[in-house]
């Protein structure tokens, strides 16, 4: 039995995007929040006594500002090195950006795989093989899973693999592949480390593995909730058992409040003081940031949007006598409705309908002759029992006759629609 670490985007130095605007945002105390981020990792690993690390790519952030992103993550990998942990990593594109971790002198406990063609690295120590290319440039649309190799028999079989697999539609399509791909015979691995996209997934359960351990830490109010690594048990004869351990410092959340009970502005911040109490309960006690979405038809809509200052400070106040300072509000965002506009929309949402419901009709005869014989064959009944004989039918007892009234109805609902 064995366990290892599955680790990817760390981006190191990455800037915690969005907190620079606000006066009462401690941005300079949570600057670091991707070097903490790696040092809790780093701890993890040593604290579990893990064989190994692997990292997924992106590293780094692309171009370095000074040597001292090099320099911290040289000193951490030293760290692992004295514990007696080898890490094998791949280039992902962010990587490819950078030229200085190119000349970056690691210790010789570090292997990163090259980027020219696939290679493996095996650990003698854990019968195991770890196969993977990194990103020879910061853009690569090829599916470099094709070219992995065979599995090494008798070994349990790691592939290491920066890319967007599964169609994940809110990355960049960099070295695209599919779970097919991942598990066709001819590989037969073990496990599948993905990284590149930050949101932690699962993309297969069975044998092999495949996942996406997401990233470190997150970065802005895109990527919300617990970030960090997954922590891998291998019993032989048995399926991987995967863990996520959190490892961020710093936290976003995003939140809807339903405002549509509020009659001024105090009772909105009530709402929101109530939707701030769930998400500090949710920060398993780290301080967080929080975009706030005010949906509803209120009749405080007129007043959110008349005194938006007065609202920003007020619930501002509210966070901070909540949180201790423990809460950022990163934007408060109105999507509430006043009751007036709300029934205008819903009647025109009415009209759309019914003029699209006319054009399908007149389109399509069949449907038509199954409206006049089927659909209003009830209605007509008892029309001709209570209206005079001019007035019985209406113009809907005939096809003909179905089709003029539709295409009399049709102006009258268009100039409605223009007219809102």
């Amino acid at each position: 039995m064995f366990r290892f670490i599955h680790a990817a985007d760390i981006h190191l130095d990455s800037p915690l995007r969005g907190l620079d605007a606000y006066q009462d945002c401690p941005a300079d105390s949570i600057r670091n929040a991707s070097r903490r981020a790696f040092e809790n990792l780093v701890r993890l690993a040593i604290d579990e006594r893990v064989a190994f690390v692997v990292i997924a790519g992106d590293v780094f952030d692309g171009e370095w500002k000074d040597h001292n992103t090099g320099l911290f993550f040289t000193g951490q990998m030293a760290a692992l090195r004295d514990a007696g942990i080898p890490v094998v990593s791949i280039k992902g594109n962010h990587d490819a950006e950078s030229k200085i971790p190119n000349g970056l002198r690691l210790p010789d406990s570090v292997h990163m795989l090259p980027t020219e063609r696939p290679s493996t690295i095996i650990l003698d120590d854990f019968d195991v093989a770890i196969h993977g290319q990194g990103f020879r440039q910061a853009k690569i649309e090829e599916n470099l899973a094709l070219g992995y190799p065979r599995a090494e028999p008798g070994r349990f079989n790691i592939g290491l693999l920066h890319t967007c697999a599964a169609g994940s539609e809110d990355h960049a399509r960099y070295a695209p592949c599919s779970v097919e791909d991942l598990t066709q015979a001819r590989l037969s691995y073990d496990y599948w480390a993905l990284g590149h996209v930050h949101n932690r997934a699962t993309l297969r359960e069975g044998e092999p593995f495949i996942g996406f351990s997401g990233n470190l830490q997150g970065r802005h109010v895109r990527e919300t909730g617990p970030k960090g690594c997954s922590l891998v048990t291998v019993i032989p004869g048995e399926k991987p058992r995967v863990e996520f351990r959190a490892l961020d410092v710093f936290r976003w959340q995003s939140r809807s409040v339903d405002v549509s009970g509020c009659n001024d502005l105090d009772a909105v911040v009530d709402a929101v003081g109530s939707e701030l109490r769930g998400a500090l309960a949710a920060s398993d006690g780290l301080d967080f940031a929080i975009r706030l979405l005010l949906q509803g038809v209120s009749p405080a809509h007129h007043r959110i949007n008349a005194e938006p200052q007065r609202l920003r400070d007020a619930v501002r106040e509210e966070a901070l006598a909540l949180g201790s300072g423990r809460i950022w509000v990163e934007r408060i965002v109105d999507a509430s409705q006043s009751p007036r506009d709300s029934r205008e929309r819903d009647q025109s949402v009415g009209l759309e309908e019914l003029a699209e419901a006319i054009t399908a009709l007149s389109s399509d005869p069949d449907e038509l002759r199954k409206v006049v014989t089927e659909e209003l064959a009830d209605l007509l009944k008892k029309l001709r029992s209570v209206l005079p004989e001019p007035e019985r039918s209406l113009g809907l007892d005939t096809v003909d006759g179905l089709e003029s009234l539709l295409s009399s109805a049709r102006p009258l609902i268009e100039r409605r629609l223009e007219s809102r």
